[in-house]
């Protein structure tokens, strides 16, 4: 339970815990923390990788996996996870997470390089078998896939919250925006009551609600897109099509670009600037051709 319900050493020790034993099973001695924290610990812990290695290992997963990985850096300390994905025997999607890493000093690609083979080899998978590392689009993540001769490939879903860059709100949520316009459309009309009644602020105009409009009908399909490619079971043969229909969208002239153009161009640019190479990348456009 504490491995499963990542709860701490001490729950052992609660009240709580100790009266559900006690009724559950009177006659259960109940070890101490220390027992789990030391003994049962190691011993845990070599099942599970005894068990993570034989789901990796070729006869389950095939000859070949693919890995996505990330970088996080905070005030104290900056982390590095390593997860695998690959089709087992039973032809089911599977992934698993192998490492989460602290890193210390300066994060350059050659440090992150380092760190990626290390983290292989504790797990005994040959660089072979790798089909693709999937990164974000840092620099220091770039150059140390490139060190490690590894094929490699960024996250579009990362390089889209880039092209939402524009219109950011709140740093960490490009769509605070476009939920705000959705909710102003929503209470449009008690908000042009309110405004009437009390008039401590102007109400907008019937251009600036059009304008409202556009918005969210330009950013509602982007929003539906970097959903999708941030979903678990997403593939990569959605990319090119995705990207291309928000291109479609960007370009389209009419009423639903009245007084956003400028914004639709920017954005246009941008996406075009990101992603210029995806029909270019093979695992891309052969993955999108395969897909039933």
């Amino acid at each position: 339970m504490i491995a499963t319900d990542n709860q701490p050493f001490t729950v052992v020790s609660d009240v709580g815990f100790r009266r559900l034993m006690a009724v559950v099973e009177p006659k259960y001695n109940l070890k101490s923390e220390k027992y789990y924290r030391t003994e049962m610990l190691d011993s845990v812990h070599t099942k599970v990788v005894k068990k993570i290695k034989a789901l990796t290992a070729p006869d389950n997963a095939g000859p070949h996996l693919s890995f996505t990985t990330d970088c996080w850096s905070g005030e104290t300390e900056s982390l590095m996870s390593l997860t695998c994905h690959f089709i087992d025997r039973d032809r089911e999607r599977k992934q698993i997470v192998l490492n989460v890493k602290a890193m210390f000093g300066s994060l350059t690609g050659d440090y992150i390089c380092g760190l990626f083979l290390d983290m292989m080899g504790d797990w005994g998978i040959d660089l072979d078998r790798v089909v693709l590392v999937l990164r974000d689009s840092g620099a220091n993540m770039i150059r140390g896939m490139r060190l490690a001769e590894i094929p490699d490939l960024s996250c579009s879903a990362h390089l889209l919250q880039l092209v939402h860059g524009i219109i950011q709100a709140v740093p960490t949520r490009w769509n605070s925006t476009l939920h705000m316009l959705q909710r102003m459309l929503e209470q449009k009309r008690a908000l042009s009551v309110y405004s009437g009644e009390h008039g401590k602020f102007a109400g907008l105009s019937a251009e600036q609600w059009d304008i409202i409009s556009n918005l969210v009908d330009t950013l509602g399909p982007i929003e539906e897109v970097t959903l999708e490619m941030s979903k678990a079971e997403a593939c990569i043969s959605c990319i090119i099509p995705s990207i291309a229909v928000l291109k479609m969208l960007l370009q389209a002239e009419g009423p639903t670009a009245r007084g956003i153009k400028t914004f639709h161009e920017t954005m246009l640019q941008s996406l075009e600037k990101r992603f210029s190479k995806i029909e270019e990348t093979k695992c891309l456009v052969l993955a999108t051709l395969l897909d039933p």
